[in-house]
């Protein structure tokens, strides 16, 4: 056990020095029309509709920004008939952007549980995890999901893809992953079939439109 372990130190003291004399991975930067491009805005008979010059249904605050540190948000509504779901995706390779949802749902004063794992069937990337999560604010109960993606694939639980970014930085000497936080509400008229239905629909028009990225 005592050798194991004097071995399992030499190669981490190893690594270490390798990681310091080796030169620094370039990271990637992406900008905010970059993301913006990347992402749907109509799907499937789903239609945004934008103020003149707008690419984003709403702003988030610059406390959002300053908190997350994303190259982008973009928060985009979809509506089909009476259906409608606000989507938001936090693009970034900060960590800080990967957050618990908890924090930025209760700052809009909802009030979250119930979270639990689930998943979607979609035609482009098979089965997606995501996190299920029932929401009340003044008496109004919602249904909503997130789920992460990054160059690793895709995620519904928060502490596996902060897992996963903290191997991908060990092993890239030091280069962050990058990906995307995504959330969906349903604005009206949807229950947990619609919600997922739609997600499905989301993601698959999203390979499309950035080219295999999301």
């Amino acid at each position: 056990m005592r050798k194991q372990l004097i071995q399992v130190a030499t190669v981490l003291v190893l690594y270490g020095l390798g990681l310091n004399f080796a030169p620094r991975p370039s990271q990637v930067e992406r900008s905010r029309s970059e993301i913006e491009n990347m992402l749907p805005l109509n799907l499937a008979g789903f239609i945004t509709e934008l103020e003149p010059g707008k690419s984003v249904s709403y702003e988030l605050g610059d406390d959002v920004y300053k908190t997350l540190h994303p190259w982008a948000i973009v928060a985009r509504v979809f509506s089909k008939e009476t259906e409608q779901f606000d989507v938001v995706a936090i693009a970034s390779r900060s960590k800080e952007s990967f957050h618990d949802p908890q924090v930025c749902f209760t700052a809009q004063g909802w009030n979250l549980t119930n979270q639990r794992l689930s998943a979607v069937e979609t035609n482009s990337r098979g089965i997606v995890p995501v996190t299920l999560v029932d929401m009340e604010q003044n008496g109004e109960k919602k249904l909503a999901l997130y789920f992460f993606r990054t160059t690793q694939g895709y995620f519904g639980d928060i502490h596996q893809v902060k897992l996963k970014m903290m191997l991908y930085k060990f092993k890239n000497f030091g280069k962050d992953d990058e990906g995307a936080f995504i959330r969906v509400i349903p604005v009206m008229n949807a229950n947990e079939e619609s919600l997922k239905r739609f997600t499905a629909l989301w993601i698959d028009s999203a390979v499309k439109t950035s080219n295999g990225y999301y």
